[in-house]
């Protein structure tokens, strides 16, 4: 059996310098793992760590650093618009032009009916006559359809259009639509004419 010392020695130091090596080795593969690994560099998308080795809701420290398969909108111009999409339904031109034309037609027709609706009653002045500086005369026409008590007002004014004397009189219920009524107003001093005031339905 032959003994090699020196050969011994150098094999030893061969195979502890091997060892070194890879326990070093093995230290960087793990530090490389550590770093870009660890959740500490996470990505606010909500990728899985085993893509790209991030965390969801989280920014990565490394700003190029994306997540894989998924980009962040850089303005709010690339986010999508819902008016874009779905397009507003727009009227027909003849819509407004129409809704016009339905609306003249309504008023048209609601001023006629108001004008064809008779009114229970309607007074007017005949005339009148200054008999003297105490008393004028005035005559009033009395319109009814239906025969009801009506109750009118008359009055006389002087030169300077103040009032100077009025009177309320009664018209009895006749089966006459028309009636001609003759008043005399007493005054205070001249009057100068004579003016209806009212003519409405007794109460």
């Amino acid at each position: 059996m032959d003994v090699d010392p020196l050969g011994d020695v150098l094999r030893g130091r061969r195979s502890a310098l091997a060892r070194l090596v890879v326990g070093v080795g093995v230290h960087v593969h793990q530090a490389e793992l550590l770093g870009h690994g660890s959740p500490s560099k996470a990505c606010a998308n909500p990728c899985t760590c085993a893509n790209n080795g991030c965390r969801p809701g989280v920014p990565p420290s490394d700003p190029g650093r994306r997540c894989r398969g998924w980009d962040r909108p850089e303005t709010l111009d690339d986010v999508t618009d819902l008016n874009a999409r779905y397009a507003p339904r727009q009227r027909p031109r003849w819509f407004w032009p129409a809704i016009a034309a339905v609306g003249i037609t309504l008023g048209i027709a609601f001023a006629a009916w108001v004008g064809f609706q008779k009114d229970p009653v309607t007074g007017r002045l005949w005339g009148y006559e200054v008999k003297s500086d105490n008393q004028v005369a005035v005559k009033v026409d009395v319109i009814r359809p239906d025969p009801i008590d009506v109750t009118c007002t008359v009055y006389s004014q002087a030169a300077d259009h103040s009032i100077v004397g009025e009177k309320t009189f009664d018209v009895p219920a006749s089966r006459r639509e028309k009636v001609r009524v003759f008043v005399d107003i007493e005054t205070e001093r001249r009057g100068v004419n004579g003016v209806l005031r009212t003519c409405v339905p007794a109460d």
